[in-house]
């Protein structure tokens, strides 16, 4: 059987974005060994959700294996992280995606300089175009250009790579024939070209609550740094920032109007020590030593030469905080959430508090802060009030 039926079944089993497949490789050596493994064991694994079990056991590999023949025969790549072409800088990732849906042709993110751009849908003018200027310049000296694909500020950095003849990749929330935001269709057509359109989620999957965070993880995840361009206070574009931050990678801010609050996330990016830039020079300045080598440096990174199992085992013995038994919370799905959420969502409690509370409370920088209570508040898991008081929302229990 197609090895890559194993990691789709898993996918289908735990969904996009879970942390239970790093766990799953800990324990085994191979996606299909805890396939053979059987129900008799995965009844033993208390981090297994009734609703995940009936999965595991009524959609098998072998179902997947006409989904393989079709992305096939229409030209689309299905990466696993057991194939040689899955990013590596996925492959470190602790919510690592157990398959990509590709269409065009990705680029080596493992050898170039990538750099994720994300900000407001609704930019103004100015915001547009910086990002667009500044995508532009770094796509002509050959960084990849990651985002989104949404209007404002994705569709500004992704026309910026594509005018400039560079390559640029798109990560959807949503699969490849889900009729997405068609009036960027175009757009997505000449990314397919020349970079890639990519996902997590199969052929026709829609977007629905929660797939943009997931989504986030990967333009982070798939970058060497990320470029803020235009953020509110309470903006999902915190979020990929916060992803960043957790996945180690850099975090760069265009400055907005002093005062503006369509720029008030972006300001308190550069509070906590973000670096603030201006143009594509002041984000290559950063890389000097790295470009011409770049391949090298990101092997330290890792032991390419270790198996895939292997290294997920090593990342999360590291990581007490992430322990196997707090990936089972009952039913408000805590393992779908970012650190940092888990962590804010540990403070809150029904009576409100106030943000400045919160932030000494979680002892989390102040933007990271605010990132995580836009995901609880996405997630449904709080609530917020006038006087930035924030409070659990009515029935969730921290």
């Amino acid at each position: 059987m197609d090895n890559r039926a194993y990691w789709l079944w898993l996918q289908h089993a735990f969904g996009a974005g879970s942390r239970k497949p790093a766990v799953i490789l800990r324990r085994m050596h191979s996606v299909q060994a805890f396939y053979e493994a059987g129900p008799s064991f995965w009844q033993t694994c208390q981090y297994i959700t009734e609703k995940e079990y009936y999965a595991l056991i009524h959609y098998l590999p072998e179902r997947a294996l006409p989904l393989l023949e079709y992305y096939e025969k229409v030209g689309q790549q299905v990466l696993t992280p057991d194939d040689a072409a899955y990013p590596e800088r996925l492959r470190q990732l602790i919510d690592f995606p157990c398959a990509l849906y590709v269409r065009g042709k990705l680029p080596p993110v493992d050898q170039v300089l990538s750099i994720g751009v994300v900000g407001s849908r609704k930019a103004d003018a100015s915001a547009i175009e910086s990002a667009r200027t500044i995508s532009a310049e770094l796509a002509a000296r050959g960084v990849v250009i990651v985002s989104g694909g949404a209007v404002g500020i994705d569709s500004a950095a992704h026309s910026g790579a594509l005018r400039a003849g560079g390559k640029t990749i798109c990560v959807l929330p949503c699969g490849l024939n889900y009729p997405y935001l068609m009036d960027n269709a175009a757009m997505r057509e000449h990314i397919a070209e020349s970079g890639a359109l990519v996902t997590e989620y199969p052929e026709n999957a829609g977007v629905f609550r929660g797939t943009f965070t997931v989504r986030n993880r990967l333009i982070s995840g798939l970058s060497s740094g990320i470029l803020v361009v235009s953020a509110a206070r309470k903006s999902g574009t915190l979020i990929t920032a916060a992803r960043a931050t957790d996945q180690n990678r850099d975090i760069f801010v265009v400055p907005g109007p002093a005062g503006d609050e369509r720029w008030a996330g972006s300001a308190a990016l550069i509070q906590d020590g973000a670096c603030a830039v201006e143009t594509a020079d002041d984000i290559l300045c950063e890389y000097a030593a790295q470009i011409e080598n770049f391949p090298a440096t990101l092997s330290s990174e890792t032991e390419k030469d270790s198996s895939f199992s292997e290294k997920i085992s090593e990342k999360i013995e590291k990581n007490d905080s992430k322990d196997v038994n707090s990936l089972k919370t009952g039913e408000n799905h805590l393992d779908e959430l970012s650190g940092d959420a888990v962590t804010l969502w540990q403070v809150l409690c029904a009576q409100p508090r106030h943000i400045n509370e919160l932030t000494a409370a979680s002892l989390l920088p102040a933007h990271r802060v605010l990132a995580a209570l836009t995901e609880l508040e996405l997630a449904g898991l709080c609530e917020s009030l006038a006087g930035g008081f924030y409070r659990a929302a009515r029935g969730a229990k921290p």
